[in-house]
């Protein structure tokens, strides 16, 4: 088992200068991101404001865990365009 840490910048700028609507738009998108990186049995959860953690069960090998952090960061790392907007958030994350 094994459990992501992904912190998002850049959530308030966006928040303060484009609308809280376009900032939930943008965690939507982040959380589709993720869930679409991880296995179906495992758990993506928002813990509040820009923050998620996955948990990742069932690892075979505890090195897995850095290779799906790392896709997840790839993930993310993708421009994502809402209303037209051109945004790129900066994950960071972090295994335990």
């Amino acid at each position: 088992m094994a459990v992501l840490f992904v912190d998002l910048g850049r959530c308030k700028l966006v928040n303060d200068t484009l609308g809280h609507s376009v900032g939930d738009a943008l965690l939507r998108e982040v959380a589709d991101r993720i869930r679409l990186t991880v296995r179906d049995f495992d758990t993506v959860a928002r813990m509040g404001g820009d923050e998620f953690v996955v948990l990742l069960s069932d690892l075979v090998d505890p090195a897995a865990a850095g290779s799906v952090a790392q896709h997840v960061l790839e993930s993310l790392a993708k421009v994502t365009i809402i209303d037209g907007q051109h945004l790129h958030i900066t994950p960071d994350a972090r295994c335990d």
